[in-house]
């Protein structure tokens, strides 16, 4: 299931107007702080989702980050 909804929080990531530059704050964000601000923005909340938000959120910060490198 993680595999399904990890590519739809990755896409309200896209769909935030400032996510230039909380890509940035992501970025500068240690490790153990990802999950966490990716869950504070709201990308990682589904209704009835069986996932937990915070493997969610991790997988997601992992992908955004590995997707937005320059």
């Amino acid at each position: 299931m993680l595999d399904v909804l990890t590519p739809i929080c990755v896409e309200r990531f896209h769909q935030d107007a400032e996510n230039e530059a909380k890509f940035k704050v992501l970025q500068k964000t240690s490790t153990w702080n990802q999950a966490d601000y990716v869950a504070k923005q709201g990308w990682a909340t589904m209704a009835g989702n069986p996932v937990s938000q915070n493997q969610l959120a991790k997988s997601c910060a992992s992908q955004i980050l590995t997707a937005n490198r320059s």
